[in-house]
């Protein structure tokens, strides 16, 4: 298989969430602990999640994250 590239369209909050979660995973990946690194800060995205209802609306950082992970998921079925 070819390492085809491809382009996704984020908005700049999406790029935003999206690289604040992925630096904190790769923080907790090297085994940084600390609470303020890691799994300290992802543990912050799950808890405010949680707080909301089921059929609450995600907005701000929460709606960026649930949109852009829609958009991967997508592309990513569509280059399978």
């Amino acid at each position: 298989m070819v390492n085809k590239k491809h382009r996704p369209v984020l908005t700049t909050e999406e790029i935003r969430v999206l690289s604040h979660i992925t630096r904190h995973f790769a923080d907790y990946i090297g085994g940084d602990d600390r609470p303020d690194h890691g799994l300290g800060i992802l543990k912050g995205y799950r808890e405010a999640n949680m707080k909301l209802r089921w059929n609450d609306e995600r907005t701000g950082y929460l709606g960026a994250f649930f949109s852009v992970m829609g958009k991967l998921n997508r592309l990513d079925r569509k280059i399978r």
